[in-house]
């Protein structure tokens, strides 16, 4: 089974513009989520996904593999769909590009579904929301 791990990077932030390359010790903030997503002994293949000739900059200055997409969707899911145009893979890990966190155990939750059963077509991490969040449209939710 192949795994590709897909950060989709662009500078439209509302809340924070440019977020994915402001400096975190020394590096653009979507080379240490790289750099942590990179862990993963699952992902087979990992790449950033942007629209900003910037973006695309800082990752080969950092030897990170990254591909040009539309500027034209409006989530990081229409990036991955993109990618996946592009690239072929059995399953592919939306890794946020604000996400320096991200963790191999992440990954491995995401992925590990995928393995054992093959009907398996979608996979999502979540925690349980604060009250303050529920009423709020700019925390995700997800109902189970």
């Amino acid at each position: 089974m192949k795994v590709l791990g897909v950060i989709p990077a662009r500078l439209a932030s509302t809340r924070l513009p440019r977020k994915v390359l402001r400096e975190v010790a020394g590096l653009p903030l979507v080379a240490h989520v790289y750099r942590a997503a990179r862990r993963s002994p699952r992902l087979d293949d990992l790449l950033v996904a942007t629209d900003s000739d910037e973006v695309l900059a800082a990752c080969r200055a950092h030897d990170i593999p990254a591909m040009m997409t539309s500027a034209d969707h409006p989530t990081g899911t229409d990036r991955l769909w993109e990618v996946s145009r592009a690239r072929e893979a059995d399953v592919y890990v939306n890794i946020q590009g604000d996400e320096p966190l991200v963790t191999v155990g992440h990954i491995e939750r995401l992925v590990r579904p995928f393995v054992d059963d093959p009907s398996v077509q979608v996979t999502t991490l979540k925690i349980r929301a604060t009250p303050e969040e529920v009423p709020t449209r700019t925390a995700n939710k997800v109902v189970t």
